[in-house]
């Protein structure tokens, strides 16, 4: 559609034009309108930004510093190898998939096969799963 054919659609469906406004503008802003209609620069306006998780300087570098102390240290290195005993007596498992421990580590539990189940990582990391307390 050329600037012409434009001026006349809009004066023909009532629209007020400023005159100031110079061809060169019209021609501009009606090819971004194409474009933009046919989905070329749909990126610029409907790109979503998860504000959760973008983390502050200040709480990565306290996440870092959390993660690597020796207690942390060692709850995910139990973790872990409580997975890979899983995965070694049973298969590999998908990530979407944890281990978990029937008698948590911190009320005495082990990495006992007895004590493992496999469950959906959703079920496993629930936030109580309903119930009062957090056993």
């Amino acid at each position: 559609m050329k600037v012409g054919e434009m001026l006349s659609a809009m004066k023909a469906s009532n629209v007020v034009i400023v005159e100031l406004i110079s061809p060169a503008i019209l021609e501009l802003l009606l090819g971004l309108f194409q474009k933009l209609s046919a989905g070329l620069l749909g990126n610029i306006y409907t790109r979503k930004i998860d504000m959760a998780s973008k983390q502050t300087p200040a709480k990565q570098q306290y996440d870092k510093a959390y993660n690597a102390r020796p207690a942390e240290v060692k709850k995910r290195t139990e973790r872990n190898a409580a997975r890979a005993g899983y995965e070694a007596r049973n298969g590999a498992l998908p990530a979407s998939v944890d281990v978990d421990h029937t008698k948590p580590l911190r009320k005495g539990g082990s990495n006992d096969p007895g004590n493992l189940a496999a469950k959906p990582a959703t079920v496993n990391r629930g936030w109580r799963g309903g119930k009062k307390g957090y056993d």
